[in-house]
C-alpha cells in the first residue's frame, strides 16, 4: 500500500468543562471524573512527512516555551520500540496553544503525530495497540486521541464518547502567569485527595438534551481543581471573573489545573464577540472562541 506523502493533523486544546477528584490511588495517581470537550479554533498543527529521518521542527508563538526532550520526539522514539518496522518520519509542530496551561497541548500533540503515524501506516494500523501506546505517553493522551465529547473516568484513560449533546460555543483565556513545570503535580499535592475508596463513581454522563442540561450539570459538579490551582496561580480568579461578566456567558470556570480558564456561550458569533472585547481589555492576555466538539 502506498504511502502518504505529507499529513496534516490537528491538535485541538482540551477543556475539562467538568472535573471530580474521588481520591488518591495507591500508585499515586488520582481517580478522576471529567465531561472533556475540544475546541476546534484552538489548536497546535502538527505536519508528518513519512520516510525523512527522524526530526522535530518547531515553530509558533509558544514554541519558544518548549524546553527539554518534547513529547513528539518520545512519541517517535517509543512508538519505534515497540514497532520496529514503522515508518517514522520528520514532525513540524506549529506550538499555537500555551505550554502547561491546562488544556493538554502536550497531549493533543502526542495524540496528532499517533494519528499522523496511523495514516501513514495503513499496513500495519491494525497490528498496533495505538490506545495502549497513547496511555503508555500520559493519561491525557488516549482522550486526545479520540480527540471527541468524551466523558473520562479511572486516571483519565477510560474515555466514553458523548452519545448526544448540544452545539456550545466557548471563549478560552490564559492570563500567561508563569507557572512551575511541575505544575499539576503541586495542584493535586495542594488539593490533599484522601484514599480512594471503591464504589464512589457515579453513573456517566453521556448523553445531554439540551444546552441548559449540560450547563447545569457542569456548574454543579464544578472542579476539585480549582482551589489548588489558586493557591499557585490567583490571577486564574481575575480570569474567571473577566470571563464572567462578558456579554452572553453563561458559565465560567477553570480547565484542568489551569491556569487557563473558560467561558461557555450559546453560539459561536457571542463568543467571537465576547473574545473581541475581552483582548480589547486585557491584551496581553491570550484568548481564543471556538465551537465545542
Amino acid at each position: 500500500m502506498p504511502r502518504s506523502n505529507l499529513i496534516l493533523e490537528t491538535a485541538p486544546a482540551k477543556v475539562n468543562l467538568s472535573l471530580r477528584v474521588l481520591g488518591r490511588r495507591a500508585d499515586g495517581y488520582h481517580e478522576i471524573e471529567s465531561l472533556v470537550m475540544f475546541a476546534r479554533s484552538a489548536a497546535d498543527q502538527v505536519r508528518f512527512t513519512p520516510g525523512r529521518e527522524p526530526k522535530l521542527n518547531l515553530s509558533g508563538p509558544f514554541a519558544s516555551a518548549l524546553k527539554g526532550t518534547n513529547i513528539v520526539e518520545t512519541v517517535l522514539a517509543r512508538i519505534f520500540d515497540v514497532v520496529p518496522d514503522i515508518q517514522l518520519g520528520e514532525v513540524s509542530l506549529d506550538k499555537r496553544l500555551p505550554v502547561a496551561s491546562g488544556v493538554g497541548g502536550g497531549s493533543a500533540d502526542a495524540a496528532a503525530v499517533l494519528r499522523a503515524l496511523r495514516v501513514a501506516n495503513a499496513d500495519l494500523a491494525s497490528t498496533v495497540d495505538w490506545v495502549g501506546s497513547a496511555a503508555a505517553l500520559g493519561a491525557d493522551v488516549p482522550m486526545c486521541l479520540e480527540s471527541r465529547a468524551c466523558f473520562v473516568r479511572g486516571v483519565g484513560t477510560e474515555v466514553l464518547p458523548l452519545s448526544d449533546f448540544p452545539p456550545l460555543a466557548i471563549v478560552l483565556a490564559n492570563s500567561l502567569v508563569e507557572m512551575p513545570s511541575d505544575k499539576t503535580a503541586q495542584v493535586f499535592k495542594c488539593l490533599a485527595a484522601p484514599e480512594y475508596q471503591t464504589g464512589g463513581s457515579d453513573e456517566p454522563r453521556t448523553c445531554f438534551s439540551s444546552r441548559d442540561d449540560l450547563i447545569a450539570y457542569v456548574a454543579s459538579v464544578g472542579n476539585d481543581l480549582t482551589s489548588p490551582a489558586l493557591s499557585l496561580a490567583p490571577q486564574i480568579s481575575d480570569v474567571v471573573r473577566e470571563l464572567s461578566a462578558n456579554h452572553g456567558c453563561r458559565y465560567a470556570a477553570l480547565s484542568g489545573a489551569g491556569p487557563t480558564c473558560f467561558g461557555l456561550y450559546d453560539d459561536l458569533q457571542t463568543a467571537k464577540e465576547a473574545a473581541m472585547v475581552l483582548t480589547a481589555r486585557r491584551p496581553d492576555w491570550w484568548v481564543v472562541a471556538s465551537e465545542l466538539g
